[in-house]
């Protein structure tokens, strides 16, 4: 309240100070400035499609003994990009090695907030207001659903005993999606821990079967339900194959010169809960050289036929900008980057807000104007820049919450003093508001009384908050 008051008056312009919109807005402005900051860098990429007994695939090239960027960039010249092409168009090309790795995904735990606003944003593309809208109605006035304003993403034992009723209730519609023991097999530790579940458990249908669902209720209804059912499924399984194919000169005095090529691919091995609850479909990567179809039946050591080969232009990217998905992430695990461990620890499980307030904070950066949203993404307006150049470092790092936050579960231990902790905050407040007005664009105006504290300002020097 004083930070808010502090700045309107130094600057002229009204603002708006908060320990959680503050350090949220100054992770957009970061992203931000490192946006328009950023000057893209042209460069080259070889790119060779290859055919062979099992059929064709495409590689790109790189040197190994570069790290960065996965040796990939060329320079924009031309002139090494061009000897490697026609080094390989007159070259003999074999498999040099083949590499598989299998990765088994456990299906998701149950939605809190944060994570089924981060879901119908991915899925939707619905912003955490109406996410939070849409389940509220859900709960309240279909009772289709549990209560949506919770950040536990686990169930009590009472509420797990309850499941069978649930899964009953559901069976007519969703009966096809069920896995074998489905309702019937308890679920593990995994989705049942007395000790995670705080004020409220994870997010679950009701054992009532709604009715009359609008279009907005019964997809994300749907999403509720398949998060559920995913969790009797099995682990989804993929293998990640990566061939590495050589291409050696056959022309010129040795030593011979090798070129090498990376093509990689992911198979699917058992869909398991991902046939339940699919992911968003994504683009397929082979313009970039990181994921391309792979032929079946690929072997170290079977020689290739090279088709095609050519240098590629590209741009290096800028930041992405936020999303609603990105920006709850962001705020959900602010306390992370801390280096503190007692302060990271204070916010571990909350981070920047709660997953019922972290909605209504992205809503207030818009309604204020330090924020706007173009599609799904986030940018900080001017007014919000401005904003964060003002503010002392304090106020827009996420170690003022921690520190708070720290402080109070000591005093809640009956660890602490209460006016030790109350002058401390004082202390801090009249510090940040004398530097308001002795840095704002108002420090030396000629107007008025002078370098004087406006009235009901607190003074620095003050032991007042």
């Amino acid at each position: 309240m004083n930070f808010s008051r502090a700045f309107t008056l130094a600057t002229d312009e009204k603002l708006s100070v908060g320990r959680v919109q503050t350090p949220t807005l100054a992770m957009l402005v970061e992203r931000e400035l490192a946006i328009r900051a950023f000057v893209p860098e042209e460069y080259l990429e070889i790119l060779a499609t290859f055919e062979g007994e099992t059929g064709r695939y495409r590689g790109t090239w790189f040197d190994p003994a570069t790290k960065e960027d996965g040796g990939r960039r060329l320079p924009k010249d031309g002139a090494a990009a061009a000897a490697i092409v026609a080094r390989v168009k007159a070259g003999a090309a074999a498999i040099e090695s083949v590499e598989s790795k299998t990765r088994r995904v456990p299906p998701p735990l149950l939605f809190d907030l944060t994570e089924l606003q981060r879901h119908a944003n991915r899925l939707l593309g619905w912003s955490a207001k109406k996410t939070l809208e849409v389940a509220q109605r859900l709960y309240e006035e279909k009772k289709a659903i549990t209560y949506p304003r919770t950040d536990s993403r686990h169930l009590s034992r009472d509420v797990a005993a309850t499941l069978p009723r649930v899964i009953r209730a559901l069976e007519p519609a969703w009966g096809k999606l069920f896995a074998k023991g489905t309702g019937e097999k308890p679920l593990g530790g995994r989705y049942v821990d007395d000790a995670k579940v705080s004020d409220h458990h994870a997010i679950v249908p009701t054992p009532t079967a709604p009715r009359d669902l609008d279009r907005e209720e019964q997809a994300l209804y749907d999403l509720v339900v398949r998060r559920l059912l995913a969790a009797w499924h099995d682990d989804h399984v993929a293998a990640t194959t990566t061939v590495v194919t050589a291409v050696g000169s056959t022309a010129g005095e040795p030593p011979r010169v090798v070129d090498r090529f990376r093509s990689s691919g992911t198979m699917v091995v058992e869909a398991g809960w991902k046939a339940v609850e699919p992911e968003p479909a994504s683009r397929k990567k082979d313009d970039d050289g990181e994921e391309a179809e792979l032929p079946p039946g690929l072997a170290r050591g079977q020689r290739e036929k090279v088709v095609d080969v050519a240098s590629v232009e590209r741009k290096t990217r800028p930041p992405k900008r936020f999303t609603d998905a990105t920006l709850l992430t962001a705020m959900e695990t602010a306390g992370k980057t801390l280096d503190e461990k007692e302060l990271a620890d204070a916010m571990k499980e909350n981070g920047l807000g709660t997953p019922a307030t972290r909605a209504e904070i992205l809503e207030t950066l818009l309604t204020r104007g330090y924020a706007e949203r173009t599609g799904k993404a986030f940018s900080a307006t001017e007014k919000g820049i401005r904003l964060i150049a003002l503010v002392p470092d304090s106020v827009k790092s996420p170690a003022l919450t921690g520190r708070w936050e720290a402080e109070l579960a000591r005093l809640q231990k009956g660890d602490g003093r209460l006016d030790t902790f109350m002058k401390g905050i004082e202390a801090y407040v009249t510090e940040v508001v004398g530097e308001a007005f002795r840095s704002g664009p108002r420090s030396g105006r000629a107007s008025g009384t002078g370098t004087g504290t406006p009235a009901g300002i607190v003074p620095a020097g003050s032991c007042q908050a």
